[in-house]
């Protein structure tokens, strides 16, 4: 969209930040707070949502989690594994989108292009 319309990245960084602004104030409108979510809540179940807890425990949360990814082992090593491999490609194809495109689109301005 910059190279089409002629726009340097300063300016899209200041329409972005403009757009940002009002996207803010309406989420900031229409998301309940913390107070008025347990309330509706406690309208809806009948009984009020316990609290969360005033202080976070993290080895105790750490060893619940483990617990839980103990079950099915299997699935869960190839599951990180498929997922590490989803992320790291793009990281090694962004590597090599300038030469890419030279090879593909035949002149070092289109992979130049290509690569921003």
């Amino acid at each position: 969209a910059m190279y089409a319309f002629g726009l340097d990245l300063g300016t899209v960084m200041l329409i972005w930040s403009g757009l940002l602004v009002p996207i803010t104030y309406i989420c900031w409108r229409l998301v309940p707070s913390q107070f008025e979510y347990f309330e509706r809540a406690k309208k809806s179940l009948g009984m009020p949502l316990p609290r969360p807890p005033k202080d976070i425990q993290v080895c105790r949360m750490m060893t619940r989690a483990w617990a839980i990814l103990r079950h099915d082992m299997c699935d869960h090593v190839a599951s990180g594994v498929a997922l590490s491999a989803g992320f790291a490609f793009p990281v090694f194809y962004a590597s090599m989108a300038a030469p890419y495109g030279k090879e593909l689109f035949g002149t070092k301005k289109d992979g130049d292009l290509l690569s921003d």
